[in-house]
């Protein structure tokens, strides 16, 4: 168990904000791990995938959805909270060299945040296709900061206020050149999607999910396949052989 005193609170929009932490004891992580986050006033720990974390600086990009998130949006400078991390299987990086597609549904882009950065610090060329209902939830600086990186960036909102109006399934090419692709956000987006990526040689998906425990234990985040897996301990992140092995596509 670690512990976190939060520094800032950096809002981007009435349901966006980032949440920076220093870490009482220095600790790393690889993309597309998470964290549990105590959640003042609330029972339960919450899951969010680490966005970023430099020396004992860590941070959290959150959308507000109910009570839990809502309490760490309204946390003062010096509040300290309990975490568990760094917590589930990381994105296994390329195995060949080659173009480097990501696709982020909405917040989903909190866990490839990372990923992207450090592909293009490896040599990869990569390219970001992220659809969100609007520009406000694409802030500006996470925009910036991607691109001086040297990430190409494919975009689509809901309302067309950025990038192409539409859904992220909408600017998704109907040929994927990529040799590999990773792909995180809502279950729903991804069973839309998860067809056009049968011909990708490695392609990566990230599950969100409720959890309770991050660890396997309450078995809160159980995918129904031949044996019991859940999406913290075995993922969050599946290949699509595995995806398709344990009809995760037709479950409800």
């Amino acid at each position: 168990m670690n512990e976190g005193e939060v520094i800032a609170i950096k809002r981007f929009s009435e349901d966006l904000f980032l949440l920076e932490l220093f870490l009482k004891e220095e600790t790393s992580f690889k993309p597309g791990q998470f964290a549990m986050v105590e959640t003042p006033g609330r029972p339960l720990m919450r899951p969010f995938s680490i966005f970023q974390l430099e020396g004992k600086t860590l941070c959290f990009f959150i959308r507000v959805k109910g009570p839990g998130t809502s309490s760490l949006l309204a946390l003062k400078s010096g509040k300290k909270l309990k975490l568990l991390l760094p917590l589930g299987k990381p994105y296994p990086e390329p195995e060949s060299e080659g173009e480097v597609w990501l696709f982020a549904g909405g917040i989903g882009i909190a866990s490839l945040f990372p990923l992207g950065l450090l592909l293009v610090k490896k040599g990869f060329k990569a390219k970001l296709f992220w659809g969100a209902k609007s520009a406000s939830h694409m802030p500006f600086p996470l925009l910036v900061k991607l691109q001086n990186y040297g990430l190409e960036l494919s975009l689509a909102t809901e309302d067309g206020s950025m990038g192409q109006k539409g859904l992220l399934e909408d600017i998704i090419p109907s040929t994927i050149t990529a040799k590999t692709a990773y792909i995180c956000g809502p279950l729903e987006m991804i069973k839309r999607i998860f067809f056009k990526f049968l011909n990708v040689p490695k392609a990566y998906f990230s599950l969100e999910e409720k959890m309770a425990c991050g660890v396997g234990a309450c078995r809160s985040c159980v995918l129904w396949a031949e044996e019991i897996k859940t999406i913290c301990k075995e993922g969050p992140v599946f290949e699509k052989e595995d995806l398709l092995k344990w009809q995760v596509l037709r479950q409800p």
